[in-house]
């Protein structure tokens, strides 16, 4: 058959679903459901139109169906995967630039340390004292000493001589100050630096190096700009980084060089089988502590000049990483951590407190090299005890396989990485120290080389490395992310919110407001006024359709399974009633004209299968 069309204007298809369901709908149900077939008919989400499109069998839906729902699978876990990845790791770690200045970067602290504990000279004083209060002799009091040297290596070894010792010292003096002791028999500055030079310039040693706590007793330290060497509440001063040393030039003639003199000679209690200094690397505003990982050790023998090249990275991280929680960003800012640190924060300094809590906790004191009540010659078999413990750490994550390890450390989780901070990396290289012309002038003028040593150390580049800790996803990234991942599965887009949301509220109010707004009395009676326009003057407008003719036509259609018919059918029957105030002709192709009345009587009789709504009762005013 050919396809009806109208006559004298250009054909519009209606939107007349929506109004025969609802017509058809006796419950809310019924009306949903044919306001969601409408939806699906209508929406810009891919495939959802061929679960509802006219003449498509069983088994293309129930296709469809599945394809949807895998769909669905598909963003859902790929949008929870990318979730859990930003709760999980909400900041993300990048190179900032490879070419930061060293003149931005802070020069690092430097500790230089005699392996030797205590001078023999210093020891034999301290014997000679006590000797003039007691009934021992100096020479006993010189070979027990010795011991004292126990307070760096807690070695609890001959405990007896220790308790002896210990009477010792208490008859000089109730009540010892072990700091002060320590302190004075250490190796003096003065006598193990003997000429320094720093950024090309010789100065006086004395003037740049100063006698500082560390965790190998008392050194001699450098661009140490810590202003105590105690953790306690009253310690607010806080670390300005940029009074520290910076370096304006790479090599080693602007970097700084020390000749440094060990004294074997003077060697008493040495921790380490060998003669030399041992060189502390560090953060300028950090306490030197090796178990923390924030100190680099190297050692300078005698009769060696070692160059030690320096390489840093530093961190910084943007304003917005404060936002999440600490375990999620995994550092921790300057301002969040005051209480012993100041108004400064770092990791090393966390550490090292949370190691004397654990010390002072076990043992009632701490050695004399960390802050607050020093321990004394009777504390070391507790610090023996423990000290395998005191340096290891306890990781965040449980480790299968570790738990009585874990159990033998300390505990420090509240402790994290300072999101701003710079690390060193040394590389060494050495020669052996000779008397050569070269070497007569300058530093060396006037000095006589025998068991003398000299170590540079420098930046090798101008350019350092800075990485910068930014968020992973801002929430802009992770909108477009999730938009993404919906699109490319569905088609969804912030349009379809919009969408369902209208399909659902506005446009299923008006429809059913429109239904409700029909009276049928006042369209039977219209409809015989119609009728006699209509015989009278043999042209059919929009306004004087007969609704009752109209619901005939409706019936007639819609009883029909126009779903099982093909598309071609359904096209070639469909008939278009046009918005119009002009006469609407119906036509059927050869067949000629028909009128309205008869077009419903074989509507009616041959019971048509058509795929659209017939008929619209109401016109636009």
């Amino acid at each position: 058959m050919t396809p009806v069309s109208v006559l004298g204007i250009q054909p519009a298809y209606l939107d007349g679903d929506t109004t025969r369901s609802i017509k058809k709908s006796t419950t809310w149900q019924e009306l949903l459901w044919a306001q969601m077939c409408d939806y699906c008919d209508k929406t810009t989400l891919h495939g959802y139109r061929y679960l509802t499109e006219p003449g498509r069998h069983w088994v293309e839906r129930l296709l469809w169906v599945v394809i949807q729902l895998l769909a669905m699978w598909g963003v859902t876990f790929i949008i929870l995967d990318v979730w859990r990845e930003y709760i999980n790791s909400p900041t993300v770690t990048t190179v900032d630039s490879t070419t930061y200045p060293i003149w931005n970067v802070p020069f690092p602290a430097i500790a230089v340390c005699n392996i030797n504990k205590i001078s023999k000279s210093a020891a034999w004083t301290l014997a000679q004292n006590l000797s003039k209060t007691g009934n021992i002799s100096a020479d006993e009091i010189f070979n027990m000493a010795k011991y004292l040297g126990r307070l760096y290596d807690h070695d609890p070894d001959n405990i007896k001589s220790i308790q002896q010792l210990h009477s010792i010292l208490l008859a000089d003096k109730e009540d010892y100050d072990v700091d002060s002791m320590m302190k004075s028999l250490t190796p003096k500055c003065e006598d193990l630096l003997l000429r320094c030079r720093w950024m090309g310039r010789v100065r006086n040693c004395s003037e740049i190096f100063e006698l500082r706590k560390s965790m190998e007793g008392y050194c001699c330290a450098f661009n140490y700009i810590r202003r105590s060497d105690n953790f306690d509440s009253n310690n607010t001063t806080p670390v300005n980084e940029n009074e520290g040393e910076k370096a304006r030039a790479p090599g080693y003639h602007m970097g700084l060089t020390v000749l440094v003199d060990p004294q074997p000679e003077d060697y008493y209690y040495p921790l380490l089988a060998s003669y030399g200094t041992k060189v502390l690397v560090f953060n300028p505003g950090e306490y030197p502590d090796t178990p923390s990982g924030g100190l680099i050790e190297k050692l300078v023998p005698l009769r060696t000049e070692v160059f030690f090249r320096l390489e840093a990275t530093s961190v910084y991280a943007v304003p917005n990483v404060i936002n999440f929680e600490r375990k999620q960003r995994g550092c921790l800012f300057p301002s969040e951590l005051s209480v012993l640190f100041g108004t400064s924060y770092s990791y090393s300094d966390c550490l090292v407190d949370c190691r004397t809590r654990s010390i002072h906790i076990l043992c009632e004191c701490l050695p004399f090299y960390l802050p607050t009540k020093i321990c004394t010659l009777m504390d070391i078999p507790c610090l023996y005890k423990y000290r395998e413990k005191w340096s290891t750490l306890k990781p965040t994550e449980e480790v299968e396989g570790l738990k009585a390890e874990m159990q033998e450390s300390i505990s420090c989780e509240h402790c994290y990485p300072a999101c701003s901070d710079t690390t060193y990396h040394v590389q060494t290289s050495s020669a052996e120290l000779s008397q050569t012309p070269y070497v007569r002038a300058g530093l060396m003028e006037n000095i006589t080389l025998k068991n003398h040593s000299v170590f540079h150390i420098y930046f090798g580049s101008k350019n350092t490395l800075r990485l910068k800790q930014d968020v992973l996803y801002y929430w802009y990234d992770l909108l477009s992310n999730f938009g993404g991942i919906c699109g490319l599965f569905v088609g969804f887009s912030l349009i379809s919110i919009v969408e369902f949301v209208y399909f659902f509220t506005l446009r299923l109010f008006f429809v059913v407001r429109s239904t409700k707004d029909e009276n049928p009395k006042d369209n039977i009676d219209s409809g015989n006024k119609n009728t006699n326009r209509i015989q009278n003057n043999g042209n059919i407008y929009w306004r004087e359709i007969m609704p009752r003719q109209g619901e005939r036509i409706a019936e007639a259609a819609y009883a029909c399974e126009w779903y099982n018919e093909p598309v071609s059918f359904q096209r070639s029957v469909s008939l278009v009633m046009m918005r119009a105030q002009r006469p609407v002709v119906l036509t059927l192709g050869p067949f000629g004209t028909v009128s309205l009345e008869l077009f419903a009587a074989v509507c009616q009789v041959v019971n048509f299968n058509m795929g659209y709504r017939l008929f619209n009762k109401h016109a636009p005013s």
